[in-house]
């Protein structure tokens, strides 16, 4: 009887890869994230900045983007670890959430080809995740 409960409940390798590879992507978004935000604070407030005196009215375009860029990357950061435990848990709107997020993934690399989003999100990541949690889709509750 313990046996078949164990077997019902098991978690796939392939949603095991899923939930490594997000809960790891979170870590790094985050950091880089959080990164990001405070280096962008700190460039702009800063007395002695080079930019500030060739750029005057204009640098500070560049720090809000920056930090625009940070905050993504916490929100993105903060749904892999959802999707983690969700996934996790074998709950299926972890698997939805996650299809979604790595849909969105290659629509920003689509858009945005060669630049940071490449970096973090390589173009074969997202895909590889859709094609994990499919395979274990018929385990997800």
């Amino acid at each position: 009887m313990t046996k078949e409960i164990l077997k019902k409940n098991k978690i796939p390798i392939s949603i095991i890869i899923v939930i490594i590879i997000s809960a790891l992507s979170s870590i790094l978004e985050l950091f880089l994230g959080i990164l990001f935000v405070v280096f962008s604070i700190i460039g702009a407030t800063s007395e002695d900045n080079m930019m500030r005196h060739m750029l005057k009215e204009y640098y500070i375009i560049g720090f809000v983007a920056i930090s625009i860029v940070g905050i993504i990357l916490i929100i993105f950061g903060i749904l892999e670890a959802i999707i983690a435990y969700g996934l996790w848990k074998l709950k299926k709107w972890a698997g939805i959430l996650g299809t979604f997020v790595s849909a969105i993934n290659i629509y920003i690399y689509l858009l945005f080809p060669g630049d940071i989003w490449s970096i973090l999100s390589t173009n074969f990541l997202p895909m590889m995740i859709i094609i994990l949690i499919g395979l274990g889709w018929n385990k997800l509750k």
